[in-house]
């Protein structure tokens, strides 16, 4: 199993140096280089971006495979160093294969998701799963929506997360297992649940991301925050509206009883390209659609 599952990279850290220089000189250099992205990961959990973008960089020095680019670019994005994504994504840009190609374009995207470019990561992440429909990327999509308080697309994508978390198991298809990307699905789907004004659910996945993230970092702390009532989802929602259903309304009903008012609940949320709704046995049917100008008095015009 993999030691970093239940937020081991924290305990782990002060022994991977040592383990990174002796695969080195063992000659194992894609191992090290593994390591190098474990402590890059622990790293970015203690909020040292510097000791982050460190461990990346020597991790590529070991190993120039496609797994390793990529990975560090996402460490580059996290910690602030978007020249080097960049450059790493411009690089598989150019390569034969069509998921070093979907990768890519996540890693620009995730680039400019830093900057508040929702519009522009979510049509390249588009891009990308038309390439290669892969677990990674619909992550990608599900975190820039949550960020965005797009929140009934963003349910779908990690929906699609939870349904297929069997891929995350080793999500660059090679044999090297990647299912503490996973824990995060969960901190997100607490976004996105509070989103939706449905607390009870919104606190279940919470507490299920801290128990694989007893520390989690910057996620952890809001985390435990939002678990005792602090609303992180506040905020006017973006320009542009989709309609939530009454299944949010209804669920949320039951899970937290009847409530006087909705007032402070953001229903509307931004939806540049909606899909078409899908139908799930253990989820929402939550339909999208853009709306027409509101009339003065507030309501929406016939036909819309």
């Amino acid at each position: 199993s993999e030691m970093c599952i239940r937020d081991r990279l924290g305990a782990v850290r002060d022994v991977l140096p040592e383990r990174i220089e002796r695969h080195a000189a063992e000659g194992r250099r894609e191992v090290a280089a593994l390591n190098g992205l474990l402590l890059a990961d622990a790293k970015l959990l203690d909020e040292d971006p510097v000791g982050a973008v460190t461990a990346a960089r020597a991790s590529l020095e070991l190993s120039d495979t496609a797994r390793t680019k990529i990975s560090a670019a996402l460490v580059f994005v996290e910690a602030g160093a978007p020249e080097s994504a960049l450059e790493i994504a411009r690089e598989l840009a150019m390569s034969t294969r069509n998921t070093d190609r979907a990768y890519g374009r996540a890693i620009i995207a995730a680039q400019i998701r830093q900057n508040g470019e929702y519009v522009e990561a979510i049509e390249l992440l588009r891009q990308a799963l038309d390439v290669a429909d892969l677990w990674r990327l619909h992550f990608e999509l599900g975190r820039t929506y949550a960020e965005a308080k797009m929140f009934a697309e963003a349910f779908s994508e990690l929906q699609a997360c939870q349904k297929r978390r069997g891929e995350a198991v080793a999500m660059y298809l090679d044999d090297v297992p990647t299912l503490r990307y996973s824990a995060e699905v969960y901190y997100l789907l607490g976004l996105v649940y509070e989103g939706l004004g449905m607390s009870a659910a919104a606190s279940r996945n919470l507490q299920l991301f801290l128990e694989l993230r007893p520390q989690g970092g910057e996620q952890g702390a809001a985390a435990r925050k939002r678990r005792r009532g602090r609303n992180l989802c506040s905020g006017p929602p973006p320009t542009g509206a989709i309609r939530v259903s009454g299944w949010a309304k209804r669920q949320r009903a039951s899970a937290d009883g009847p409530t006087k008012s909705q007032a402070g609940v953001p229903n509307l949320v931004q939806d540049p390209r909606p899909r078409a709704p899908s139908a799930s046995a253990d989820g929402p049917n939550i339909s999208a659609r853009r709306l027409r100008t509101p009339c003065r008095n507030g309501s929406t015009p016939r036909g819309t």
